[in-house]
């Protein structure tokens, strides 16, 4: 064999060799990436087989994101203002208010001083909830609707009053507030007040009269619900089947009608305006509202993929702590219809205080070239599944 045929045979087993070399190579490289980003899919989908949509399919414990710190941040604010033993804590600026009314042939006065403080959270919250036995539920105002009442329950004992008449003088009490109209005290055709402002104010209308009615009896450990009424609404307690009057059931127990927009009216009696309507019956059971906002950060890409951190920042509006909080973060595949995601992560806070705020972050992946929306979904035990959305599509 000549040296050029021997030459050319080895130039051929060279190239055969680095050709195999080569192919070694690259597939070790692709498994290595492989590897490395198919953990950020916990179900293991790529960009040819997105995930379905699924944002109540995940447990709170078997999700190894439940247990990363770093994607899970509550902070509580604007709690003191409100949520104090002493209220002494407090500015110095007072709203005092005094009440005079009758009951059992005496005349009663009461002065009350609430904390600024205290009152301008309240107005400062947001008005706009339709389920309006809410306002009665809030955590913050316990102690200075509980030290009311400790008040009434005083003077009961020094006048021999039973616990039932202790009840008919709070409820002689909140009938003697003014009538005003919310157009009138605040602009607003409608605005439901907490109870701590309907105290400052003076008065209310039907709704914040029987708010307020609402909270002080619930507090006193009586059971209580809201009538709702076309145009009108009133209070319902608690009572046994030998009182007479009118009275509405709900699970298994009646509650008799209070009208607390006008003296004089006694439990059962109700006007007869309303007597020939149906009432929607709103017990007292904390729901909170939970809010949240949702943004993104690019972080990096590679040739198969986009990654992007995307936040959940979340607001409790309560009332009440929401309970078991679990947040499912996801980047949706178009046509954007809640089919569909191409990759997800779910997050358990755990609870989640009354106007607290936080967020859970979740860093996510897009195939290159293709459309996703970033989005999550607030779960929980006590309130209304909710879902929010980054508004803007994103071309990675």
């Amino acid at each position: 064999m000549s040296y050029t045929i021997k030459f050319l045979l080895a130039v051929c087993l060279g190239i055969v060799l680095l050709f195999i070399g080569v192919v070694f190579l690259s597939a070790f490289f692709y498994a290595l990436d492989s590897t490395t980003y198919e953990t950020n899919d916990e179900n293991g989908y790529s960009e040819s087989n997105p995930v379905p949509y699924s944002s109540s399919n995940y447990s709170n414990t078997s999700n190894s994101t439940a247990n990363r710190t770093e994607s899970i941040n509550i902070s509580l604010t604007n709690k003191s203002a409100v949520n104090s033993s002493n209220a002494s804590v407090f500015s110095s600026n007072y709203h005092t208010k005094t009440y005079k009314w009758k009951y059992d042939g005496s005349e009663w006065t009461y002065t009350i001083s609430i904390p600024d403080d205290a009152y301008s959270y309240y107005t400062n919250k947001p008005h706009n909830r339709g389920d309006y036995n809410q306002y009665a539920l809030s955590d913050y105002d316990r102690k200075i609707l509980g030290q009311l009442v400790e008040s009434f329950r005083e003077q009961g004992t020094q006048n021999n009053y039973t616990d039932d008449e202790v009840v008919l003088n709070i409820i002689s009490f909140i009938q003697a507030m003014p009538y005003t109209s919310d157009s009138v005290t605040t602009g607003y055709d409608e605005y439901p007040r907490y109870p701590l402002e309907t105290l400052v104010d003076g008065g209310g209308d039907c709704e914040d009269s029987a708010i307020l009615a609402a909270a002080l009896l619930s507090e006193m450990g009586y059971g209580t619900v809201l009538l709702a009424f076309p145009g009108h609404m009133a209070l319902g307690v608690k009572g046994s089947e030998n009182l007479t009057g009118t009275y509405y059931e709900y699970r298994g127990s009646r509650y008799y009608y209070v009208e607390t927009t006008a003296s004089g009216h006694r439990i059962g009696q109700i006007p007869s305006d309303v007597q020939s309507s149906s009432a929607h019956i709103y017990p007292m059971v904390q729901v909170p509202r939970m809010t949240a906002e949702v943004t993104s950060t690019f972080l990096q890409a590679d040739s198969r993929y986009a990654y992007y951190e995307i936040y959940c920042d979340m607001t409790n509006l309560g009332p009440g702590t929401a309970k078991n909080v679990s947040v499912y973060i996801y980047a949706e595949t178009p046509p954007f219809d809640s089919t569909k995601v191409w990759s997800q992560q779910d997050v358990y806070i755990g609870n989640f205080s009354e106007d607290g705020t936080g967020y859970a972050k979740a860093t996510l992946r897009v195939p290159r070239g293709e459309q996703a929306r970033f989005g999550c979904t607030i779960h929980g035990d006590n309130f209304q599944k909710r879902d929010y959305y980054f508004k803007s599509f994103y071309q990675s």
